[in-house]
């Protein structure tokens, strides 16, 4: 069971960190290429092709490397270094593939000055200023069903307290050991629900920002991108709405655990993991079959009538093609160019003040949850 729990920590660790990086340029809109906003008639030319395969195949190799080690100290039963070994494999890991990126993202931007790409196109920005429909996201009332998973998880707490056992286990390390009690006590009950709130107040942020986040449409062809788009934003909000609700399920099953009703340590750990690999695989599906701004969704083609144009180049404000920095550009949330999702403008000092309230938010979670499991 312990080397099935380890395995399960390097499947949801390790291998989408691994995934993304490797397939970064395949998942991305056909106008842009690990960063590098590129027109859309070149992302199929031979040169962009094989810069692409190299860049992915040194991500294979380089992220299997520090994979293979982590196999190798699990099979071979060095369960005292396996926790260091995940974490410094990992770490060096996001280093040498984030460091093989920033290689390839240059010699993208080389080969487009080289080649001129510029110069033969009209750029165009096109601003799409109407409202969010509300078909293209999911209802806003799914959230309801949150605070009411957090009240059973509560009433359940309280209701079978006299059930919970004189010590609880919190915490486990990479191997499945228990490494962290709790004794019993009114805040051990309060421990899931407090979770539920932080990762509802997540997920609801997360919301909001696919729901105002700004469309980038593709000058070259509009119509299409803006049906791509709808269905880029409305199959991740549901995404996220359900993977909320699927997380919140989760720690009310460990409420469960913590009061003594499952008390099988197999099941507990298939009710911790088996949701978050659930999700992973869910990301990894939705990414692979819709693509950044939905770019490899199947539909029709439109005729591009627009001669030769292409996005205003805005290179200039990606920096290193994952910050986006523009501060004359009022938008907050807008889509990533490397990878799958949307980003924020850090341009803005209102961008700024959500990341530090989220930092802030989180730093009181982490230190109220400790206090209560004490």
């Amino acid at each position: 069971m312990h080397t099935i729990f380890t395995l399960l920590i390097i499947a949801t660790c390790f291998l989408p960190i691994y995934l993304l990086f490797a397939f970064i340029p395949y998942l991305s809109r056909r106008t842009e290429c690990l960063g590098v906003g590129i027109p859309e008639e070149q992302y199929d030319t031979p040169e962009l092709s094989i810069l692409r395969k190299k860049y992915r195949n040194s991500i294979l190799l380089g992220g299997g490397l520090f994979i293979a080690v982590v196999f190798l100290t699990v099979f071979m039963n060095m369960e005292q270094f396996a926790e260091m070994v995940m974490v410094v494999s990992l770490l060096m890991m996001i280093i040498t593939e984030g460091s093989i990126y920033l290689h390839y993202h240059k010699k993208i931007k080389m080969l487009k000055k080289d080649n001129g790409w510029l110069s033969e196109n009209v750029q165009i920005l096109v601003a799409d200023t109407t409202l969010v429909s509300g078909k293209e996201c999911a209802s806003p009332l799914w959230f309801i069903l949150y605070p009411l998973i957090i009240i059973l998880t509560i009433l359940t707490g309280l209701l079978l307290f006299d059930t919970m056992p004189d010590r609880v286990p919190i915490k486990f390390d990479f191997q499945g050991h228990v490494i962290r009690w709790a004794d019993k006590s009114i805040g051990v009950v309060f421990f899931a629900p407090l979770t539920q709130l932080f990762l509802s107040i997540t997920f609801i942020l997360t919301y909001v920002g696919i729901r105002n986040a700004k469309r980038q449409i593709d000058a070259s062809n509009p119509d299409e991108s803006r049906k791509r788009i709808s269905i880029f934003r409305k199959a991740w909000s549901y995404f996220t709405v359900f993977g909320g609700l699927l997380l919140l399920l989760m720690f009310g099953l460990m409420q469960l655990s913590f009061i003594g009703i499952i008390t099988n340590q197999s099941t507990t750990i298939i009710f911790t993991m088996g949701p978050v690999i659930l999700l992973i695989a869910a990301a990894i599906a939705l990414s692979v079959k819709i693509g950044q701004g939905g770019s490899r969704v199947n539909i029709k083609r439109y005729s591009n009538d627009q001669g030769m144009v292409i996005n205003r180049d805005d290179d200039q404000y990606w920096k290193y093609g994952v910050f986006y920095v523009n501060r004359n550009d009022p938008a907050i949330f807008l889509e990533k160019r490397a990878g799958i999702g949307w980003t924020i403008n850090f341009g803005q000092p209102l961008s700024w003040i959500i990341i530090v309230g989220f930092v802030l938010f989180s730093g009181v979670f982490v230190i109220v949850s400790n206090w209560l499991t004490k």
